[in-house]
């Protein structure tokens, strides 16, 4: 069993610094007054199960020039994945982040700009309670080691550093479905929102075909 950190991921499935650029800016839009649930916001129900394209998303019009796209603000959401798996977020959700296979910063032409690389859904900011049980009901039903979650919880209680504290859980290894499917990842961030301090981030990344 490999565990690995949430950086492998990123370089995996990217080595792209906009990733931590559009990530910057959820954190810092968070923690800005952004916190509660917001009225109006839209329903997503995608069927990944046995495609991911960007046919199955909802991916925005004035970025089909580029490799990544934000979803906001959402009322609720549901992916259906593979090994009849099924993601439901009733509440408490605050984005999706979607990228498709690229080469640097640009897609890559013709039907293999097409594909979806990555979808990321990510939680309102919750309190250090909330974010602990939301993230373990994640590992649990996706079967990752609670192991680092547990020990986020504990360095909580520790009083350690919150701000450069990133816990992730994943098994790099191990993909829904068997081969072609997605590699789930949980992962706890820090959003500088006083009294819910905490978003939490399940991950879903289809590696290209080689890895």
């Amino acid at each position: 069993m490999i565990v690995a950190a949430p950086e492998a991921l990123i370089r995996r499935h990217s080595g792209r610094c906009v990733r931590v650029a559009v990530l910057a800016v959820v954190l810092i839009g968070a923690g800005c007054g952004q916190g509660d649930h917001q009225e109006g916001g839209r329903s997503i129900d995608w069927n990944l199960s046995k495609r991911h394209t960007i046919d199955e998303v909802t991916w925005q019009e004035e970025n089909l020039d580029l490799d990544t796209t934000s979803i906001e603000p959402l009322s609720s959401v549901r992916l259906q994945l593979p090994s009849n798996e099924t993601l439901r977020v009733p509440d408490r959700v605050k984005r999706v982040i979607l990228y498709r296979r690229s080469q640097g910063l640009e897609p890559l032409p013709g039907r293999e700009g097409r594909i979806l690389e990555t979808v990321e859904v990510y939680t309102e900011p919750l309190t250090v309670d909330d974010a602990y049980e939301q993230a373990l009901a994640y590992a649990k039903q996706f079967d990752l080691p609670r192991a680092p979650l547990d020990g986020w919880r504990q360095r909580r209680e520790d009083g350690a550093e919150a701000a450069t504290d990133r816990t992730s859980t994943t098994i790099v290894d191990r993909k829904l479905g068997g081969r072609g499917g997605p590699i789930p990842n949980v992962e706890l961030l820090y959003s500088p929102n006083d009294e819910r301090p905490w978003i939490v981030m399940v991950q879903f990344y289809w590696p290209p075909p080689k890895e």
